[in-house]
C-alpha cells in the first residue's frame, strides 16, 4: 500500500487556495473530474532528477523546432514545466472509484485502512451539519493522499494521464482525445493545459508513421486551433497507472472503442546486412523505435490486448533488442545499469522469454548454412558433386571456397584464429533482423567450377530451406500470445523450466513429435565428429534446443506448398519443433538410410546394391 502521509506537513483538509498559517505555500486548485463528488484526492507525482532533465531537455528541443515553423504545433513547447514535486488534488465520486477499480475499492471502503474511517467521519460530520456531500465545499469534504513516483514510466507530467484516467473511470472522455482544456494547478500554483498530456515526455520521442498520425491527432484546447497528437509515451503511462490502481478493464474499453489508437510504425526494412559491428548499416531497430515496440508490447500485456501484443512480440522476436547483446562495451554496461523504465524489461518472464526464443530461430537460421559448411568440409561426408560419374573432390573444394567467401563477405560468418584481437571481427547480432539474414543468404549465387557443374553449387539446395523456413516464421507460434502465456505458461514457453534439481524441460518439450522429423527414437549423439551417425542418419552437431529432439528436412516438406499459406494446418507445430530442434539435417532427401554407405560416385541408392 502506497504511503498516505500527507507531503510537507499539509493539512488533510485544506482550504481552497486559502494559505497556511505562517505565509506557507497556498493549496493548489482543485481539479473537478466530478463537479458534486463527495471525496479530494490529493496526488502527490514525484519525479527523479534525470527524468525531470529529460523533460525539460524534450521541451527546449520541441521550442527550438516550433519557433523555426509558425504553422506546427506548440503543444510540446508550450507544457508545464517539468518538476520534481508536483501535488494535485482531485474530486471525485468515492462510489465511482470503488466499483471501478479494486485498488480504491479496499483503499476508500474498508475499515481496516485510516483512509476508510477518515472517509467516513468527515462524511458524518457533514450529515450532522445538514451538508449534502455533493453541495460541500471542497474543504470540508475528505482528503485521501496518495503518492505516485516515476519509476515505472519516467514521464514527468503523469498528472495530466492521471486526470484522464479518473475521467475514464467516470464515464467521461479524456481531454486528449475529446478536446477542451484542463484546470489541473500543483503546488507551485502553474496551471496546465491538456494540449501537453500526450507530448511532454521524459524519454525520447518517436516518429509516427502517417496513418498514425491522422488517426491519433486530436483538436485540443478551449479553441479547437491546436491538433493534438496521442503518443506512444502517453498510452503506455495510461497503462501503467491502470495497471497499478487496479482499473486495467475500463481503460482497455475505452482505449478499444473510444481512443482507438493506432501504433506508428516501427518495422524494420528487409535489407541486406551491413559490416562491422554495430555499424550504421545495420538494418535493426533504433532505440527510439524499439522504444515504441517496448511499449506497445506492455500495453498489450496490461490492458490484455492480444492483437496488439502478439504483432509486438513477434516484430521483437524478429527484429531483436539493443538489451539482448553479448558484446556489450563499458558504456552500454553504465548505460544498463541505469534504472529504465518498466518496458525495457518487460514482466512476468517475458523478456527471458522472448530472448530465447529470438535465439531459438537465429540458431535454426544458423544451422543452414552451418549444415552445409560441414557436409563441404568433412572428410567423412560424401561428395557433394552432383556430375554422377564425373564428379570430383575438387568441385566440393571450389564450392567449399567459395562458400565461405560469400558468408565472410556478408557478414554471416567470421573466421577468428587465436588472436584474442580476432573476436573483435564478430557482429553482435542482437539487433539484426531474421528476414535480412534470409534476404542475405538469398544473395549466394550459382557457383560452377566449369560449365557442366551446372547443380553443384549452394544456391540450388538453399533456396528451397529459406522458403520453408520463411514460411515457418508466419506461424503463430512464434509469438507469444495472451491467453496461452496466462492459461498455460508450461506449455506455451520454448523456455525451459528452471527447477532446484539441475532443472527440467517444460512439458510442451517432451511432447510427440510427427514421424517425418525422425524416422527413430534415437537420440542425438553430441560427440560424433562423424556426418553420419551408426543409425544411418546424418545429424550435425549444433547448438539447438537442449531437449528438442533433431529435424530433418526432406524433399516432401521442400514441394509441399501448403508451407506457403499462413495459418496452414499444422504449421505451428511444425514451427515449435523446427526452432526446438537440437539439430537441424537440411538435405534434402526423403530416405536417408538409403546413402548410409557413400562411395567415389556420392551416395548409393538401395536398387544399385
Amino acid at each position: 500500500m502506497d504511503e498516505m502521509a500527507t507531503a510537507d506537513g499539509e493539512s488533510a483538509t485544506p482550504s481552497r487556495g486559502r494559505t497556511e498559517p505562517g505565509g506557507g505555500v497556498p493549496d493548489p486548485e482543485v481539479t473537478n473530474i466530478a463537479a458534486t463528488g463527495d471525496l479530494i484526492l490529493a496526488v502527490t507525482f514525484e519525479n527523479s532528477k534525470s527524468t525531470v532533465r529529460a523533460a525539460r531537455k524534450a521541451q527546449a528541443q520541441a521550442y527550438v523546432r516550433t519557433s523555426a515553423r509558425p504553422d506546427k504545433d506548440r503543444s510540446a513547447a508550450t507544457a508545464p514545466i517539468a518538476r520534481a514535486r508536483t501535488r494535485v488534488p482531485f474530486r471525485v465520486q468515492a462510489s465511482v472509484l470503488k466499483l471501478q477499480s479494486q485498488y480504491f475499492d479496499r483503499l476508500l471502503g474498508d475499515s481496516r485502512f485510516k483512509e476508510g474511517n477518515d472517509i467516513a467521519a468527515a462524511l458524518e460530520a457533514l450529515s450532522l451539519r445538514s451538508i449534502k456531500p455533493c453541495d460541500a465545499d471542497p474543504a470540508d469534504l475528505p482528503w485521501v493522499e496518495i503518492a505516485d513516483d516515476d519509476e515505472a514510466t519516467q514521464y514527468a507530467h503523469r498528472e495530466l494521464v492521471f486526470a484522464d484516467l479518473l475521467r475514464i473511470l467516470h464515464g467521461q472522455s479524456a481531454l486528449v482525445s475529446s478536446g477542451g482544456s484542463s484546470n489541473i494547478s500543483s503546488d507551485s500554483n502553474i496551471t496546465s493545459s491538456s494540449k501537453s498530456s500526450s507530448n511532454s515526455t521524459g524519454t525520447g520521442s518517436s516518429s509516427d508513421s502517417k496513418s498514425s498520425k491522422r488517426s491519433n491527432s486530436s483538436n485540443i484546447g478551449s479553441n479547437g486551433s491546436s491538433t493534438q497528437k496521442i503518443t506512444p509515451q502517453y498510452v503506455t503511462t495510461l497503462a501503467v497507472l491502470a495497471d497499478r490502481f487496479d482499473c486495467t478493464e475500463p481503460v482497455s474499453s475505452y482505449l478499444k472503442e473510444s481512443l482507438k489508437y493506432r501504433w506508428p510504425a516501427t518495422s524494420s526494412r528487409k535489407v541486406p546486412l551491413g559490416s562491422g559491428r554495430g555499424g550504421d548499416d545495420s538494418p535493426g531497430l533504433s532505440r527510439a523505435a524499439e522504444d515504441v515496440l517496448r511499449q506497445k508490447i506492455l500495453v498489450g500485456w496490461l490492458l490484455n490486448l492480444p492483437i496488439v501484443f502478439k504483432n509486438g512480440t513477434k516484430e521483437l522476436i524478429l527484429s531483436g533488442s539493443s538489451r539482448w547483446g553479448a558484446f556489450a562495451t563499458e558504456d552500454e554496461h553504465e548505460q544498463n545499469d541505469k534504472p529504465d523504465a518498466s518496458w525495457w524489461y518487460l514482466p512476468e518472464g517475458l523478456e527471458e522469454e522472448l530472448q530465447y526464443r529470438r535465439q531459438c530461430v537465429l540458431n535454426a537460421v544458423a544451422g543452414i548454412q552451418q549444415h552445409f559448411l560441414m557436409l563441404y568440409s568433412s572428410r567423412s561426408a560424401p561428395r557433394q558433386c552432383k556430375l554422377g560419374y564425373d564428379s570430383s573432390a575438387a568441385c566440393d573444394s571450389y564450392q567449399l571456397g567459395e562458400i565461405v567467401r560469400f558468408l565472410a563477405n556478408k557478414s554471416l560468418l567470421f573466421l577468428v584464429d587465436f588472436g584474442p584481437s580476432s573476436l573483435d571481427r564478430v557482429v553482435d547480432t542482437a539487433q539484426i533482423t531474421v528476414d535480412s539474414l534470409i534476404t542475405t543468404l538469398r544473395q549466394c549465387p550459382s557457383y560452377q567450377i566449369d560449365k557442366n557443374h551446372n547443380n553443384c553449387g549452394l544456391r540450388t539446395r538453399m533456396l528451397p530451406i529459406l522458403d520453408f523456413v520463411q514460411s515457418l516464421l508466419s506461424a503463430n507460434a512464434v509469438p507469444v500470445t495472451i491467453p496461452g502465456w496466462k492459461a498455460d505458461r508450461a506449455a506455451t514457453a520454448w523456455l525451459p523450466l528452471d527447477q532446484d534439481d539441475g532443472g527440467t524441460p517444460a512439458p510442451a518439450q517432451n511432447g510427440s513429435r510427427p514421424e517425418f522429423i525422425v524416422s527413430n527414437g534415437t537420440s542425438h549423439h553430441d560427440d560424433s565428429s562423424d556426418i553420419n551417425n551408426s543409425d544411418g542418419h546424418r545429424y550435425l552437431p549444433t547448438s539447438g534446443h537442449p531437449h528438442g529432439k533433431p529435424f530433418r528436412f526432406t524433399r516432401t516438406m521442400a514441394g509441399d506448398q501448403r508451407f506457403r499459406l499462413d495459418g496452414a494446418l499444422g504449421l505451428d507445430k511444425l514451427a515449435r519443433q523446427v526452432f526446438l530442434a537440437s539439430s537441424w539435417d537440411w538435405t534434402a532427401d526423403d530416405d536417408s538410410g538409403a546413402w548410409s554407405n557413400p562411395g567415389k560416385m556420392g551416395r548409393v541408392p538401395p536398387i544399385f546394391k
